[in-house]
């Protein structure tokens, strides 16, 4: 695992308690709004690691392992992504459900197929 750092404090932090961290220096690029700056990170992220033929699992910081969390994969799709739902086989996609929970973005696999690479 390796762990991006939006702030020096993190990167010290991390360094400290011997954790990999990459410190984002995102500079002029770096807006006022933190949130929205992780937000496009994440994507810029997968983007750039597929790109080298890598798979890549962006997950958020409050994401606790308990296991090896690639055993639950199924690899049959270009991106696996974890929903709100309690019963996502029932529930994913009818119409009565908010969308905003049919996807979340707190863990999401990307692997480097050519869709996702194109």
């Amino acid at each position: 695992f390796a762990y991006v750092s939006m702030d020096e404090e993190a990167h010290r932090f991390m360094v400290d308690y011997g954790f990999k961290t990459v410190l984002c220096e995102a500079g002029r690029c770096r807006s006022k709004d933190l949130k929205d700056d992780i937000w496009k990170m994440r994507w810029y992220l997968m983007r750039t690691i597929t790109s080298f033929g890598l798979s890549v699992l962006v997950v958020d910081a409050d994401i606790v392992f308990l296991g090896d969390p690639i055993r639950q994969f199924r690899f049959d799709a270009d991106m696996e992504v974890m929903t709100d739902h309690f019963f996502p086989e029932q529930h994913l996609w009818e119409p009565w459900v908010r969308v905003e929970d049919h996807i979340n973005t707190g863990f999401v696999l990307v692997r480097p197929t050519a869709p996702v690479r194109a």
